[in-house]
Order: structure tokens, then sequence, then C-alpha cells
């Protein structure tokens, strides 16, 4: 199992030193750089040697996965700038959870919804088809957006668009919060290509950095997709912290300790 991280571009100096196999960055943030801010953290990526495995937060608002305010034409162009950024990182996954671009109106037409996610889908896979990356939709939890809450969700695009490049990320805080049993993923896991986690403090949505207490259920994780055959990537994607330098080598550890 390979370990990573999913945390800003300035932090990628210190991912390498802590001992994360790669970083994972958020679209977001690789979309709105200038063209130089840019190409100097690519140059920093090469000096480094060290691998960006993918994006997660993909796009937000600006760029609507579903909604009145989704266009072909946006998710086109977006996909096609992302798709190009990350082909010059390397990058193999892109992760589209993306909460502010899935955020609908109260009774909204959801076969439209449904519609307009898989034309967002079929566009942002075929582009990224032309670099050889794949496009992973991860469902997220009912509080933080209104469209594909459970894992089945996903699931169902993923099966009605049919192509190889597009599968799922299983993230198992969303899993959690949506009430769905983390262990019980064998039905899931021929569609999951990457894992996401982060520690959340009982009777919140936080999401945190891993702590030593959060390795029952981990255990309880890999027992699950061990037994999937699953032995690819697996990134904690915690909100950003001022106290990075104390809790990302802390994460570190507990996930050595259970994933060897």
């Amino acid at each position: 199992m390979k370990i990573g991280l999913c945390t800003p571009t300035k932090n990628i100096e210190k991912v390498k030193e802590i001992g994360y196999d790669y970083i994972e960055v958020a679209g977001n943030e690789i979309a709105a750089m200038t063209d130089e801010e840019f190409e100097a953290f690519a140059k920093k990526r090469d000096a480094l040697n060290y691998p960006v495995a993918g994006f997660n937060a993909y796009c937000n608002e600006k760029t609507p996965i579903v909604g009145d305010n989704f266009t072909e034409e946006k998710a086109r162009v977006y996909a096609e700038k992302m798709c190009k950024r990350g082909s010059r990182l390397g990058i193999k996954n892109i992760g589209v959870g993306a909460p502010m671009a899935r955020k609908l109106p109260a009774g909204y037409d959801m076969d439209k919804a449904y519609n307009q996610c898989k034309r967002f889908l079929e566009i942002t896979a075929d582009e990224a088809a032309k670099y050889g990356i794949n496009v992973l939709f991860e469902a997220l939890h009912d509080k933080c957006c209104d469209f594909a809450n459970h894992t089945a969700d996903g699931i169902k695009l993923v099966e009605d668009i049919n192509k190889d490049n597009l599968k799922i990320v299983l993230d198992f805080y969303h899993m959690e919060v949506m009430g769905e049993d983390i262990t019980d993923i064998k039905d899931v896991m021929p569609y999951v290509r990457h894992l996401h986690y982060n520690h959340t403090p009982e009777g919140s949505l936080d999401r945190e950095y891993i702590i030593p207490e959060d390795e029952e259920n981990l255990i309880k994780i890999k027992k699950a997709v061990e037994e999937c055959g699953y032995d690819g990537t697996f990134s904690i994607e915690p909100n950003d912290t001022p106290d990075f330098d104390k809790v990302a080598p802390v994460t570190y550890s507990v996930m050595k300790k259970v994933f060897g």
C-alpha cells in the first residue's frame, strides 16, 4: 500500500521528508495558479523527484458539476487546463469530489442533475484519457453537497458511462457519515482505484489528521481492503492546519504502523 497526504503544494518538501510515498494536491489550488506559479511548482517537483499522485478537490462552484450553471463548455475548458497541468506533474488520478460544485436548490430535478454529472464526467474522462490519467468520482455525504451522497450513486454513474479510465475514490469518512459499513466493500472494490480517510472528532464533521486512536478503525479498513486484493494508493485527506509540522508526522507514523 502506498500512503500519501492531501495537502497544499507549499508542503511538498516536508511531505517527502516525513516519508510519505507521494503528495496529493488540490485541483482548486493548481487551477488558480498563474502559468508562472504553476511552472515554478512543477520545477520544484522535478528537482525533488517526488511523486504528485493526483488531484483531490478537483473543482469548485466556478466549474459546476450539476445545477443551472453547469455547461459542457465550462467542463471542457477546465478539463483541458487541468489535464495538461496534471500531465506536466505526472499525476495518475483526478479525484472528483468537489462539494461546492455539487450544490443544488431545493426541489431541483435530480434526473437533470444526473445527466449533467454524467456529461461532466464523460467530458473530463475523455480529456484525461489523452494523457493516460484516470478520473475517479467520489460520493460525498449529504451535509456537504446535494448530489451523489452514497457510494452506490458513484458506482451507478461509472457503470452507466462505462469508460476504462473512469472509476471511483472510496472515502471512508463520507461512508461513515452516511451510515455505510466501511468493512462491507467486496462489491464496491472492483470499481475503486484510490482510497481516502481522515480523523473526525466524535460529534463533528471536521476532517482532521490521523491520531493514534484511529488505529483500531484503520486495522478494520486494512483487513477489508486486503481481503479484496487491493494494494494501491491510500491518502489521508484532512483540512489544512497551521499545526502541520506537529500532526503530519503523527499521521504518517500511525499509517505506517498499520499498513507497513
